[in-house]
């Protein structure tokens, strides 16, 4: 691993968004080289685990895990039906989500909670499926209308947000919904910076 900051380590060994670990401001700037073989071949799952235990090991580092109430939306319907944008998909395969910056997304064969997890990584907060739809879909999210100046601009995430909540509302009868959700967070107790 090469160039990453430990909330970055963290979150890939345990599956959790960035957004979701919590600690001192250091682990999410400083970045580091991490080398490390296993004594043996293994899949990903146990990779992981043997780089849970580096981490800990190296950063002398505690953690905990706890839900905390914070802010997030729901995604729900708009309308009691939804747009015929947003159409059951007819194909088979895997699920497709395909983002494109600030363009927006492609989506074929996904299920709305596949599309809520995607938008709170995109986000970067919790979004949870709340609209009741079954089955997979195919639709296609554009957002570059909902920026209010160029192509030029810096986008913030306030900024994304903002647009990809009128994108969703007016292609696709869907909204997303301020509330306070729960949300399993893994805090940094304590950590120490390693020396090389």
């Amino acid at each position: 691993m090469s160039n990453l900051t430990l909330r970055t380590c963290l979150s890939w060994a345990y599956d959790l968004p960035y957004f979701q670990i919590l600690g001192p401001d250091w682990t999410s700037t400083i970045r580091f080289d991490v080398v490390a073989k296993a004594d043996r071949p293994g899949d990903v799952a146990q990779l992981k685990v043997l780089l849970k235990k580096l981490l800990a090991d190296r950063f002398r580092m505690q953690l905990h895990s706890e839900i905390r109430s914070t802010s997030g939306y729901e995604l729900v319907r708009n309308k009691k039906e939804p747009s015929p944008n947003l159409r059951h998909s007819l194909t088979e395969g895997e699920s497709v989500l395909k983002g494109q910056g600030r363009m927006g997304w492609t989506v074929r064969r996904t299920s709305m909670a596949q599309f809520a997890d995607t938008l709170s990584l995109s986000m970067s907060m919790p979004v949870t499926d709340a609209t009741g739809l079954d089955g997979l879909f195919d639709f296609d999210l554009n957002l570059e209308p909902y920026f209010e100046s160029g192509p030029t601009r810096d986008d913030t995430r306030f900024a994304l947000i903002s647009a990809a909540r009128s994108a969703i509302e007016e292609q696709l009868g869907l909204r997303l919904q301020p509330r306070k959700v729960p949300l399993k967070v893994l805090v940094i107790d304590r950590a120490e910076r390693p020396t090389d």
